[in-house]
């Protein structure tokens, strides 16, 4: 609510993804209601593997230019963190139900997040130029 009331263009930032958010959801859901229910468990977990595996790997496709800089800093940290820790439960959850689709997900998912990790610790964010100039600055 905070950001749409302070956002300066609401329909770019706000409204046009709320409605794609939307549109999707409704397609998903009309589709849940006509498909066999036997089917709609694999077909739907499928799709959020997909998407999971796009939002848990998309960091990933800037992985050349953090090898030539040396410099990971444009992995986020906190959502890797957090991606690692889920994945990891979610496949612990899913050997307990021993679910071949939750574990296959979540080593793929926890595999793509430790990389990311890995990556994040052996290239770490370099203080530019710029960064030390404005630091000595100020004092």
């Amino acid at each position: 609510m905070f950001y749409y009331v302070y956002s300066p263009d609401k329909v770019r930032d706000v409204l046009k993804p709320l409605g794609i958010g939307a549109t999707i959801v409704a397609v998903f859901l009309g589709y849940a209601q006509i498909e066999d229910p036997e089917n709609l468990e694999f077909r739907y977990g499928l799709i959020v593997t997909v998407m999971m595996l796009l939002l848990l790997g998309s960091p990933l496709l800037q992985v050349r230019g953090i090898l030539e800089k040396k410099d990971a800093s444009s992995i986020p940290f906190s959502l890797t963190f957090m991606g690692t820790l889920v994945t990891f439960l979610w496949l612990l959850y899913g050997i307990i139900l021993m679910n071949g689709f939750m574990i296959l997900q979540n080593v793929i998912g926890f595999i793509l997040c430790l990389v990311q990790l890995i990556l994040i610790l052996v290239y770490p964010a370099r203080e530019g130029p710029n960064k030390k100039e404005s630091v000595k600055k100020t004092d």
